[in-house]
């Protein structure tokens, strides 16, 4: 069945641009957005700025935002809700929140970052017809951390390969009531692919870590000599510290400590 709709135009557009050209075809004629008026059960499609948005919204613009809100009406936003930076996800002031945000080509940083993540609701990337060469002919730099990004990355073990070929990662543990983090820290470097992981434990801390590492090693580390001679022997490739381990002259000590045996 038919619908009513209503176009409401914060301004005219420059004579002979693409949007005169649109607003010359389109069949329903438009209004001052300074008459917005809305009801129950409509649906609002935000298109007022989308993602170049650099300042808050004022005026009739942010008098919308109000009417749609105190109505709780759903909304549509045209690449970005209004009111939310394209670069930031940040709300400059009052902002449309979207239940579906259509936007082109690539997504901005705006459609991940919260709380613009958020306020876009489900989000559709339209294909107009940009295509990957012309993109990369921009030579983005900033890209969405998802696994086809690094997956190339990683190296795949050959069949033959000898677990320290794999590289060997030394994790600082802190004391008995704070190790959790370093053991999570131990597994996430085994189930990334390193071929050794061992926990540098202080002495008093060696029977908890113990009780929950199985495949993980264990290296009794009380001092900075005790490192030094850890790594002398073992060679890792790789460290945490931190994770439980506190902030303090002692993480200083042995931060300078791996720093001065020169292991790379």
């Amino acid at each position: 069945s038919a619908v009513d709709v209503a176009v409401w135009a914060s301004g005219s557009p420059k004579a002979g641009s693409d949007a005169a050209l649109a607003a010359s075809e389109c069949p329903v004629r438009p209004r001052p957005l300074s008459e917005f008026v809305a009801e129950t059960g409509s649906i609002v499609v935000d298109a007022l700025y989308g993602a170049g948005l650099s300042k808050p919204l004022s005026g009739d613009a942010a008098r919308a935002v109000e009417v749609a809100t105190e109505l709780s009406l759903p909304v549509v936003a045209v690449d970005l809700p209004s009111g939310v930076s394209g670069e930031s996800g940040q709300s400059l002031g009052q902002a449309f929140r979207a239940r579906i945000t259509v936007t082109f080509a690539r997504k901005k940083p705006g459609h991940l970052l919260l709380p613009g993540r958020e306020m876009c609701g489900e989000l559709v990337l339209a294909d107009i017809g940009i295509g990957d060469g012309i993109v990369a002919q921009l030579e983005p730099r900033t890209f969405e951390n998802t696994p086809p990004l690094w997956i190339g990355n990683f190296p795949v073990p050959a069949v033959d390969a000898h677990k320290y070929r794999r590289g060997h990662v030394g994790v600082f543990s802190g004391g008995p009531s704070a190790t959790g983090a370093a053991r999570l820290s131990a597994l996430a470097a085994a189930r990334s692919g390193a071929g050794a992981v061992t926990v540098l434990s202080p002495a008093n801390a060696m029977q908890v870590n113990a009780a929950h590492l199985t495949s993980i090693m264990l290296h009794k580390s009380d001092s900075v000599a005790d490192v030094q001679e850890f790594i002398g022997r073992r060679r890792p490739s790789a460290f945490v510290l931190g994770p439980g381990f506190g902030v303090g002259e002692k993480t200083r000590d042995f931060a300078l400590g791996v720093l001065a045996t020169g292991q790379r």
